[in-house]
């Protein structure tokens, strides 16, 4: 198979019919005699992928028509001077071809809607798995805490229960939220739980009696702290 990009001249002296394919994979014959076949030849010839000559002896010539060669077709002085294909303006010259987009000049897409999605999804996934670790403390966990609070004889503010945040990727120093608007820790944690830090404290503090509860955030990984203080005296 001959690249028409490396055609130099195509003998059209003994040519009885030419069959084209295109890129849709169907393949039509052309008549070099009949005006009709000629002129529609040459308005449609950037649509062919191949491009197979017959002589009348039935002996055949393949051609295809490479887009990575694209950028040498304005080299092709042969084919400007063939009888059927004299005044293709897309062979002689090349007009279109060395420059339509998805070809050998297709620009880099920048923005893929299924990056779009999946990235939004998995930024809508932190959020709730957020929510959900935030709202699920193991009071079995936090009471074996609150034995070795007593142990130390009761501490004002002990470290009685850590839930770890999972942040999504940064964006200018602000971190990716799923309505599209980035927010700092904490803007982003009341945006997971759908409700303020302290009303979120509020919940767990109706389940205890005689401990006042409180909170803290640490960075690096983030960590949202439970702090516990006895509130009764003896």
């Amino acid at each position: 198979m001959t690249t028409i990009s490396s055609i130099q001249s195509v003998n059209m002296t003994n040519i009885s019919y030419i069959v084209t394919t295109n890129y849709g994979g169907m393949n039509v014959s052309f008549n070099p005699n009949d005006p009709m076949n000629k002129f529609s030849l040459e308005n449609s010839f950037l649509t062919f992928s191949t491009l197979t000559t017959y002589d009348i002896s039935g002996a055949s010539s393949l051609y295809m028509v490479d887009i990575s060669g694209a950028q040498n077709l304005s080299s092709i002085v042969g084919l400007s001077n063939l009888e059927i294909l004299s005044t293709a303006q897309g062979i002689s010259t090349v007009q279109g071809i060395s420059t339509i987009q998805g070809l050998s000049t297709m620009a880099a897409i920048e923005v893929n809607i299924f990056d779009i999605i999946n990235s939004h999804n998995t930024i809508l996934q932190i959020e709730q798995q957020n929510k959900t670790n935030l709202n699920s403390l193991d009071f079995s966990v936090f009471k074996t805490t609150l034995y070795k609070w007593a142990a130390l004889n009761y501490p004002d503010s002990f470290l009685a229960y850590s839930f770890p945040v999972t942040t999504p990727p940064l964006n200018a120093g602000l971190y990716s939220c799923s309505d599209g608007n980035p927010k700092n820790i904490w803007d982003y944690i009341p945006y997971c739980l759908n409700m303020s830090i302290q009303d979120w404290l509020s919940g767990y503090q109706a389940k205890v009696s005689g401990i006042t509860l409180s909170f803290s955030i640490n960075a690096d990984p983030y960590i949202l702290n439970i702090h516990v203080t006895r509130s009764v005296s003896n």
